[in-house]
C-alpha cells in the first residue's frame, strides 16, 4: 500500500510541476513578446533620429528578450519530456529527418557552407515527438557550431552491434574540448560563449532526457576544431516488428 501512495504521489508532483512550468513559461512569454513587440516598433519608427548608441540599446534588448523567451520555452519542452505518457509508436526515422530538413528551408535558406548527408536510418519503436525534438537539437546544433566560411559536412547514419541501434550525426565544425562532455547534457551549460554561437543551452540536455526517456544512452566524440559525432543508442528491441 505504501508503495502504491508513494508512485500516486510522485505522479501528481510530477503533474504539478508541469503546471507549474507550464504557467511560468505562459506568463513570462507574454510580457517578453511585448517587451519585443515595442522595442521592434520603436527601432522601425525612429531609427533616424535615434543615435547608434540608443539603437545599439534597442538591439540589446530586442536579443535578450528573444534569448529568454528561446530559454523558457527549452525548459518548458524539457520538463514536458518528464511528465507526459509515453506514446510509443513505429517512426521512420530517415522520414522524420527529411521533415526536420525541409522545415528548415521553409524558414531560411540554409548557409551554403552546411551540406548534409543522409543515409539510411533505421525505423523504430519511440515516442515520436520525443524524438523530434531531440534530432531536431542536434540538427541545430550541427548547423550552428561551424567554422566561418569553412565547408561542414554533416551526416546521419547507424549501426547495429551487441550494445544497441546507434543513430549517429556528425559534423566537421568546431567540435568540443573533452573537459566540457559532461556539462553540456545539462541545463543552460554551453562550452562556448554566447556572443560567438548564440544558442539556448537547451539542446543537449533535451537529447539527453530523450534517451533516458527510451532506456538509451548519449555518447559524444568530438576533437577541438574538427568536428563532433553525436550518437542516440537505442535498445535493440526498438526494431522489433518492423
Amino acid at each position: 500500500m505504501q508503495k502504491i501512495d508513494a508512485a500516486h504521489e510522485a505522479e501528481e508532483l510530477r503533474g504539478e510541476l508541469a503546471d507549474l512550468i507550464y504557467a511560468i513559461s505562459h506568463d513570462f512569454n507574454a510580457p517578453l513578446r511585448h517587451i519585443d513587440g515595442f522595442a521592434k516598433l520603436i527601432k522601425k519608427n525612429n531609427s533616424e533620429v535615434l543615435d547608434e548608441q540608443s539603437l545599439g540599446h534597442l538591439n540589446n534588448i530586442i536579443s535578450s528578450s528573444e534569448r529568454l523567451s528561446a530559454i523558457l520555452n527549452g525548459i518548458l519542452s524539457l520538463s514536458r519530456i518528464n511528465t507526459r505518457p509515453e506514446e510509443y509508436e513505429r517512426v521512420d526515422l530517415s522520414e522524420l529527418v527529411k521533415g526536420l530538413l525541409a522545415e528548415r528551408e521553409i524558414l531560411g535558406p540554409t548557409d551554403s557552407t552546411n551540406q548534409v548527408e543522409l543515409g539510411d536510418l533505421p525505423v523504430i519503436s519511440c515516442d515520436r515527438e520525443q524524438v523530434t525534438l531531440a534530432l531536431n537539437a542536434l540538427l541545430e546544433n550541427a548547423f550552428l557550431y561551424k567554422k566561418e566560411d569553412e565547408p561542414n559536412l554533416i551526416q546521419l547514419s547507424h549501426v547495429v552491434d551487441d550494445y544497441g541501434v546507434k543513430v549517429s550525426i556528425s559534423d566537421q565544425g568546431i567540435g568540443v574540448d573533452s573537459r566540457y562532455f559532461k556539462e553540456i547534457f545539462k541545463p543552460l551549460r554551453r562550452a562556448v560563449s554566447q556572443s560567438d554561437f548564440p544558442g539556448d543551452g537547451i539542446g543537449l540536455a533535451i537529447v539527453d532526457k530523450v534517451m533516458h526517456r527510451h532506456n538509451g544512452s548519449v555518447q559524444i566524440e568530438s576533437v577541438v576544431d574538427k568536428g563532433t559525432k553525436i550518437t542516440l543508442v537505442f535498445p535493440l528491441d526498438v526494431t522489433e516488428n518492423d
